[in-house]
């Protein structure tokens, strides 16, 4: 029964001192749990705002440039029912033929700026011939606008009486038939006419001639070489004829149409195949690029023909729309008709939006005229900012120590955190935050509040310590508090007194020296075993023991606990 008595007593013991522990540590973890808990909160929910504006953005993105690009054709005076137009066309464009409809719009701008006159449903066309022509015949948008806006400055009175609408679009058809025939693209067309100029319709060469005469000549040389070439020809067709003996004219004083123009020069000199000839006509139409043309394109004067008649036949775009739709990447079509449905749902929203975005400006005007009348608000919204950044960091630099201070408790852990975890960049993070707020965080007293609040758990700590000065589970929790105290005293600002420990409890002036250092054999079961005999008075419920014949030292209670937990 003694045993049984003397066991109770120590596990009574051992309850009493490892309750406060705990609680204390229980308190820590919950305090860290919260910090942490809010944390978390704040990132779900900034996470939630930041994957809705993104989401926003996602939306309205297109439509915004899609209203930048119309806003920038309107700028060149185009009515509304004529933008109307051009934005329906370009989504159509786009989604048959996996273009941009943002771009389509753009280069309506230059279209505008080089033709005049243009009405209705013509800039529409204008820009949707220019661009399939651009896609059949691997050319970029801008260069086919500007070849298009310098074919309408040669041919501006055949465009006029035909209609613009209708002349472009047999435009894209000659010049796509053109590109398909003579294996040339449609950039090099575009040089080879801004080399030539207008000197072909001054002369009245129809446009079909034209095209099919550069698009031969471009199976030998480059587009602009081309369009030199022919121009020399033209410039001196008019002196050769009489050097030569030839009429090159009509009764009306034309010029005629080339073939029969190469058939009168093969009439008089065969196929040219002679220095002699070769001199007598370079001499008669001043260059040698003229006489270069002429020797190649009278090689087959019959394949030319057939070439100007077949180019002729276009009178329509169809040529081009055929050769786009073969160019065409199914993958394309389908992010673009993503593109464009994303695009009509924006230009819906942009509406209902545009009164938000109006009143945050109107907001915005305001706060900056405050702060230019009333200079202290903006001093004060700074600081509540700063205020509140600087209680997040050092919430969040106690949640860090805390959870620095849990991996030491295990070695394991602590290694695995050093090589695995970002915990490191944190800190420096955190630091460097905690300098910047330095000076407002000390105004509100917050680290003086903090290092209050660790003294006075240190000093329970220590005080449990010196009461129980041989427990090493003790021990080990004190280095822990002093080091994270250590660290905690790196923040600017916060300087807790390590060393400002409650002293010992010295024993009763009434237990001499003599008395505490001369304990009988045998230990405290011993002394608690004759006092229970002796006395018979014995409370182990509360851990009450009366009558103890003398006092025991720390070391010989720790003797006793740890032989009875063996």
């Amino acid at each position: 029964m003694s045993a049984l008595n003397n066991l109770l007593f120590k596990v009574s013991l051992l309850d009493k001192m490892s309750g406060p522990a705990k609680g204390m540590m229980k308190n820590m973890d919950n305090v860290t749990n919260k910090i942490q808990g809010g944390f978390t909160k704040m990132g779900v929910g900034a996470g939630g705002l930041a994957a809705a504006g993104f989401m926003l953005e996602r939306i309205i993105g297109p439509a915004k440039e899609m209203h930048s690009a119309l806003g920038e054709v309107a700028s060149l005076d185009v009515g509304a029912d004529v933008l109307d137009n051009l934005n329906k066309t370009a989504l159509k464009f786009s989604v048959k033929y996996g273009e941009s409809a943002q771009d389509f719009v753009r280069s309506s701008y230059d279209i505008q700026s080089a033709i005049g006159g243009l009405v209705g449903n013509e800039l529409a066309t204008f820009t949707n011939a220019s661009a399939i022509l651009a896609k059949g015949t691997k050319a970029d948008t801008g260069t086919i606008t500007n070849f298009v806006g310098t074919m309408y400055g040669i041919f501006q009175k055949n465009a006029d009486t035909m209609g613009k609408g209708a002349w472009v679009e047999q435009l894209a058809g000659q010049t796509a038939t053109a590109v398909q025939m003579f294996k040339t693209t449609g950039a090099e067309m575009s040089s080879a006419f801004t080399s030539t100029g207008a000197a072909g319709q001054s002369m009245g060469i129809a446009m079909n001639e034209q095209i099919a005469i550069l698009g031969t000549l471009q199976a030998t040389m480059s587009g602009s070489e081309a369009g030199t070439k022919y121009k020399s020809f033209l410039s001196g067709v008019g002196k050769a004829q009489d050097a030569l003996g030839l009429k090159f004219e009509d009764s009306q004083g034309k010029m005629l149409p080339m073939v029969n123009i190469l058939e009168k020069i093969k009439g008089k000199f065969g196929d040219i195949d002679t220095v002699a000839e070769s001199d007598l006509l370079k001499k008669a139409f001043g260059t040698d690029e003229a006489a270069g043309l002429i020797k190649l394109l009278s090689t087959n004067v019959d394949g030319l023909s057939d070439s100007i008649n077949k180019v002729g036949e276009q009178t329509g775009m169809q040529k081009a729309i055929d050769m786009a739709n073969k160019i065409v990447d199914p993958w394309d079509q389908a992010s673009s008709g993503v593109s464009a449905l994303t695009i009509m749902l924006g230009q819906k929203m942009l509406p209902l939006l545009t009164p938000v975005f109006e009143g945050i400006v109107s907001i915005t005007d305001t706060l900056m005229g405050w702060s230019e009348m009333f200079p202290n608000i903006s001093k004060y919204l700074g600081i509540a900012v700063l205020g509140i950044v600087g209680i997040t960091a050092a919430f969040a630099a106690f949640s860090i120590a805390a959870g620095i201070g849990t991996f030491l408790a295990t070695g394991f852990g602590l290694v695995m955190a050093i090589m695995t975890s970002p915990i490191t960049g944190i800190i420096v993070g955190v630091a460097a935050i905690s300098f910047g707020i330095y000076k407002l965080a000390e105004s509100f007293g917050v680290f003086d509040f903090i290092g209050e609040k660790f003294t006075w758990l240190k000093n329970k700590v220590i005080n449990l310590k010196n009461f129980f000065s041989t427990f090493s589970l003790l021990d080990f929790l004190m280095d822990q508090v002093d080091w994270l105290i250590s660290k905690i005293n790196l923040i600017p600002g916060i300087n807790i007194d390590v060393g400002s420990a409650p002293k010992p409890i010295a024993p009763p002036a009434a237990l001499k020296q003599s008395q505490t250092t001369n304990i009988p054999q045998g230990g405290i079961n011993k002394q608690i075993s004759n006092t229970m005999n002796a006395n018979k008075s014995t409370d182990m419920g509360g851990v009450t023991v009366n009558n103890f014949g003398q006092p025991m030292s720390g070391q010989t209670l720790a003797d006793e606990m740890a032989f009875a937990a063996g």
